[in-house]
């Protein structure tokens, strides 16, 4: 097989697969996690538009039970930044949970903002 170079080592190609929060939801408490590889798997074809992959030489199921937001946090100003005092620096938070939709997107949008709120906030005497 193929390998890349990766910080000066030889690494094969990895693949990252994502499934849905209603298919990861019901599957979280699966006892044989092979089998839900094996149904990612199956699936991999029509996702990709009929590419088909190599068979994996290994993986790794991961579920996140709490992974995915269900109750966000909409602070007024659009930014996740508590202050508290002129005297601390300020705290700021990041994330889905802040961001205007839990995916990719809104944490990037979230990062943008934090970035933003600490470039705003006033410096330390």
């Amino acid at each position: 097989g193929s390998s890349s170079t990766v910080l000066g080592l030889r690494a094969p190609p990895a693949v990252l697969v994502h499934t849905t929060v209603g298919f990861g939801a019901s599957r979280i408490d699966a006892q044989d996690c092979g089998s839900v590889a094996e149904e990612v798997l199956s699936h991999l074809p029509a996702a990709l538009g009929g590419l088909e992959l190599p068979r994996p030489t290994e993986y790794k199921l991961v579920p996140w039970r709490y992974g995915q937001v269900q109750s966000f946090y909409h602070p007024p100003d659009g930014r996740a930044c508590l202050t508290g005092s002129p005297s601390l620096p300020p705290l700021v938070v990041a994330g889905d949970a802040v961001a205007p939709t839990s995916n990719f997107e809104g944490c990037l949008r979230s990062a943008a903002d934090a970035i933003a709120a600490l470039e705003e906030a006033p410096a330390l005497a």
